[in-house]
């Protein structure tokens, strides 16, 4: 039998607070639905997903004659390239939070952030449970801010160091788009984030 993972006190928090919400929605007449993708597929469905929106920019980005070759005059150039990599996953995260945070009753207090060691990566978790329309919106904003966004800069600047942040900011949103497809099923649910794993509650009303 598998060891089961020790959680940290952020994961037993929100544990706690998803007992709680369950507990009230529950008694107003709502059903539970887990949906949790494991994240040995998640980064698989990236890579996937990130395909159609690599073929489109790339075709688009050549068509309007923009530049594939990198190039740094400097090795400070380079390493502010990397950097800013850096910088756009907090910020990634940062998209995430302050979309669900103007839906959240308790604003951004319902927005919890922390970082996960083990994967070298930052996290975002809404406390509250959002209807469809604003979960996804939430959810999808980096892709469209970040992914989207940027390549369309990337496309009249002609800029390639936009074009490439682009892209890897749409394989980095791609477990963001995953959630996003699974949420379609639960168009008319409520929505709160798993405590601990890729994926979400869905509570619905039985008619």
């Amino acid at each position: 039998m598998a060891k089961e993972r020790k959680l940290s006190e952020a994961e037993i928090t929100r544990t706690e607070n998803l007992e709680m919400q369950a507990a009230r929605l529950e008694s107003e007449g709502y059903t539970a639905r887990k949906r949790v993708i494991p994240l040995t597929k998640a980064n698989v469905y990236a890579f996937l997903l990130y395909i159609p929106f690599g073929i489109v920019f790339t075709l688009i980005y050549h068509f309007v004659g923009g530049s594939f070759l990198l190039t740094f005059t400097h090795p400070v150039g380079l390493l502010v390239f990397v950097v800013a990599f850096i910088v756009l996953i907090v910020i990634h995260e940062g998209l995430h939070g302050f979309t669900w945070g103007l839906f959240c009753k308790n604003k951004f207090k319902s927005i919890q952030f922390g970082f996960i060691w083990k994967y070298l990566t930052p996290y975002c978790s809404c406390l509250e449970p959002l209807r469809f329309s604003a979960y996804i919106l939430g959810c999808l904003m980096p892709l469209m801010v970040l992914g989207v966004g940027f390549f369309v800069v990337a496309a009249i600047t002609k800029n390639h160091y936009l074009f490439y942040y682009a892209n890897a900011n749409v394989i980095g949103a791609g477990g963001d788009i995953s959630i996003a497809l699974m949420l379609l099923r639960n168009r008319k649910a409520l929505i709160i984030d798993h405590p601990t794993e890729c994926g979400f509650y869905a509570f619905e009303k039985q008619a």
